[in-house]
């Protein structure tokens, strides 16, 4: 069977949390689906507040029924899922989320630098101003 990886949006409409028709018309089901440490991290950030969306969005994942990928510069433990998904409460996992967005602004951050900084200040140096 053929995987597809799915990212944010898709993930919102097949837990329903966004329920897209386009989604919902697909043939994406028949796939083995699958998604990424960072579009888990993302949906962490996104729902940080509303742990019923969390659950949703990692329910598919504890329970293996969607294939998960580790991304090298977006890892997230097995531990951090599991927490969220059994949580009674989102003051109990508080911490773990809001770890888990202090790191996706940190990466977002070193993207950033990346991208724009570091070209930029090549261009400058090299007195193209």
């Amino acid at each position: 069977m053929s995987y597809v990886v799915i990212d944010t949006n898709i993930l919102y409409s097949l837990v329903q949390i966004s329920p897209n028709p386009k989604v919902s018309a697909s043939n994406i089901k028949s796939y083995q689906l699958a998604t990424t440490t960072a579009t888990l991290i993302e949906a962490i950030s996104k729902f940080r507040g509303d742990l019923q969306s969390l659950q949703a969005c990692l329910h598919p994942i504890v329970n293996e029924e969607y294939t998960l990928l580790s991304v090298g510069h977006a890892p997230l433990s097995n531990e951090v899922i599991k927490a969220i998904f059994n949580a009674g409460n989102l003051s109990e996992v508080q911490d773990v989320i809001d770890q888990v967005v202090s790191f996706k602004i940190s990466r977002e951050a070193e993207f950033l630098r990346f991208v724009l900084i570091e070209p930029v200040s090549y261009l400058m140096s090299s007195n193209c101003f």
